[in-house]
């Protein structure tokens, strides 16, 4: 299903234009035979419009309150044949934009993040610090991190980290101590599968 755009924040000259083009391609269109308001209606306010913007260009403070509300006047058409063509086009795409519309830019459904990949553990120049790393997973905000020490079992996993980043960086661990971690991404449609483990060392100087 789409929707229609109207967009009123644009100069007086586009609006104009903009209403001109709907009567040109509302007149005669099969899919929209009795307009309410009527193309008529709706020339007549452009017209309107157009004038008083006209005799606003010198900046008479009273033609210019004219020109607000032949603009106002024009929009309220608009707004109104805008409603007449959602309902009457059944809301297809093709019969809006026939009418001269645009449609609204309907949002990309979000989905569960995929499982992070390319998990690596690396020493730093600490010895109480590991470097863990992934490739970023598309629409992720936030990843978990868990870690266990050696050896792997699921029981022993617990959180380190929550982090906007896919790279984290793990301190205050034991020189010399071999280290598992695995990543979860997260986001507003719920959360991955863990990732695989990946395991490092930190450093024994």
């Amino acid at each position: 299903m789409s929707r229609i755009k109207i967009d009123f924040n644009k100069p007086v000259t586009e609006q104009v234009a903009k209403s001109r083009d709907i009567q040109t391609k509302m007149t005669g269109n099969p899919n929209f035979l009795t307009p309410n308001p009527t193309l008529a209606q709706l020339k007549t306010a452009t017209d309107d419009l157009e004038n008083a913007y006209t005799e606003a260009l010198n900046r008479d403070k009273a033609k210019k309150a004219l020109m607000r509300i032949a603009r106002q006047v024009l929009k309220d058409l608009i707004v109104k044949l805008a409603d007449y063509i959602q309902i009457t086009g059944d809301s297809d795409e093709t019969k809006i934009l026939s009418s001269g519309f645009g449609v609204r830019k309907v949002p990309t459904p979000v989905s569960v993040p995929d499982v992070p990949t390319d998990v690596k553990v690396t020493a730093t120049e600490f010895d109480s610090q590991l470097d863990i790393t992934s490739k970023s997973v598309k629409g992720a905000i936030t990843y978990l991190l868990e870690m266990c020490m050696d050896p792997l079992l699921e029981k022993n996993f617990s959180p380190v980290e929550i982090s906007t980043k896919s790279s984290i960086r793990v301190k205050d661990l034991a020189p010399g101590t071999k280290y598992w971690f695995r990543l979860l991404a997260f986001n507003t449609a719920g959360k991955s599968g863990w990732s695989n483990p990946a395991s490092g060392r930190t450093t024994q100087f």
